[in-house]
């Protein structure tokens, strides 16, 4: 059967005989034809290429000078002269030059694979992941070789992360992440600072002052200013992390500790070596030390060395006291302890040679220098019964030392009844007592004063010293 076509035709007219749908390519009618524009190998097509509802097939290269509507399949080279409102669907592209886009590009299927430079006037939707320096992204936004400038700065600071002025709320505000510190660098107004890198974390600045706490040290360069307070509600440790105390100091083979109550409200000082379980020698050093307590000062050592002694005494424990060994001493010494300093007052009895005895004046004197005592008094009897024994003066302050050594006791006595008061009278102590005894010489022997000798009614003065 003849298959009468229309004349004179357009490329892309249809016509359908016997129902089979035919297609003018521009030669000749085809049943499922491809139209060809040209069977040149560069085929050119002066004024518009529109194919109205039609679809555009091509197996080859369209170079054209702009496109208008849908735009479908690869594009290679510059896409530009888009006009109208333009849906644009890219299954897979290669941008050599600049990707402006000025609406909004909502669906990216696949990976644009290298752009110089991408200017977006709208905003852009992927549903994948957006791969800067890399066409491998890994994360949502993956930026590698390079750094991200949110700042209007152009000074260049290396691989990272810079946010400038204005950015994130404060003027002047700027945060850095970048290689060339390894770490955060945050920037602020008036030079204000916060530098967080591998080394440490500093506050401020060289120029302004700063504060640096680093892994092994804490540095303060030229003088900042904290105008609040720090507060730590537990113990801080410098060289260990388990502080036992307030402020705990630790280095190898020592530790210093500061308590403010370290129990019924007694702050202290401690140099312990938490490691070693072990307590260690400390030592302070200064030109002068002043010491005070309630504000007062009672002690100072003075550079000279001398210890000066404003208000209080000088208080040492029963047992010790002030060592002299620094200084010479001869072949027999025992001793270089000055341990007992005392004086006083005892009240002195005629305990033997009277019966009985009244008094009207008893009165003694002892000053104790280390083991040597010396002792001043006197007796006035007024009554009692004189006997034949010899008379004995006691109530002294200290038992005599055992052996006594030489003990020597001057001896006066007025108002004696008889010759023996006009006679030579002393004192002599004997060893683990308290009493002196009384003796006076006569023309061929040293006798014991009796009693009897002197009378009830007698003064007996005495002054002595011996060991203890």
């Amino acid at each position: 059967m003849a298959i009468n076509f229309p004349n004179n035709p357009a490329v892309n007219d249809t016509f359908t005989a016997g129902g089979t749908n035919f297609t003018f390519t521009g030669v000749k009618w085809e049943s499922g034809a491809v139209v060809e524009l040209s069977s040149d190998a560069t085929p050119t097509l002066g004024g518009d290429l529109n194919a109205g509802a039609k679809n555009i097939n091509n197996v080859g290269v369209i170079t054209a000078t702009g496109f208008s509507g849908p735009l479908t399949g690869n594009v290679t080279g510059n896409a530009t002269g888009l006009t109208g409102d333009p849906s644009i669907q890219v299954t897979n592209a290669t941008v050599l030059g600049n990707l402006d886009v000025q609406g909004t590009t909502t669906t990216i299927d696949a990976a644009v694979t290298a752009v110089d430079s991408l200017a977006v006037d709208g905003s852009i939707t992927a549903l994948g992941n957006i791969g800067i320096g890399t066409d491998n992204p890994g994360y949502k936004l993956h930026v590698t070789g390079g750094a991200i400038d949110l700042n209007s700065s152009s000074t260049a600071f290396g691989d990272g992360v810079r946010v400038g002025k204005n950015i994130i709320g404060y003027s002047g505000q700027k945060l850095t992440i970048s290689s060339q510190s390894n770490g955060i660098y945050l920037e602020g107004t008036s030079n204000s600072v916060i530098d967080l890198t591998s080394s440490g974390i500093s506050f401020g600045n060289s120029s302004s002052g700063e504060i640096k706490f680093y892994p092994n040290t804490w540095t303060i360069n030229n003088n900042p200013t904290i105008t609040g307070s720090l507060n730590f509600a537990s113990n801080i440790g410098i060289g260990t992390d388990n502080p036992f105390s307030l402020l705990s100091l630790h280095q190898s083979g020592g530790g210093f500790e500061i308590n403010a109550n370290s129990g019924s409200n007694n702050a202290r000082l401690l140099s312990y070596d938490r490691s070693a379980n072990a307590y260690r020698e400390m030592t302070l050093q200064a030109l002068s030390y002043g010491f005070e307590t309630s504000g007062v000062e009672k002690l100072r050592i003075t550079s000279g060395g001398d210890v000066s002694i404003a208000d209080g005494n000088l208080v040492v424990a029963s047992g010790h006291g002030i060592d002299f060994s620094a200084t010479p001493n001869a072949s027999g010494m025992t001793s270089e302890v000055l341990d007992h300093y005392e004086e006083g007052t005892f009240t002195p009895i005629a305990s033997a040679g009277y019966t009985s005895p009244t008094y009207d004046i008893q009165t003694g004197y002892y000053t104790r220098t280390g083991n040597l005592l010396y002792v001043t008094g006197v007796l006035r009897l007024t009554g009692g019964t004189a006997t034949g024994s010899g008379v004995q003066i006691g109530g002294m302050p200290f038992t005599s030392a055992n052996p006594i050594g030489s003990g020597s006791v001057m001896v006066s006595v007025s108002g004696a009844t008889n010759t023996a008061s006009n006679q030579f009278i002393y004192g002599a102590i004997s060893s683990n007592t308290t009493t002196i005894d009384l003796y006076h010489q006569t023309t061929t022997a040293i006798m014991t004063v009796a009693g009897s000798n002197l009378g009830n009614s007698v003064i007996i003065r005495f002054s002595g010293t011996w060991r203890v």
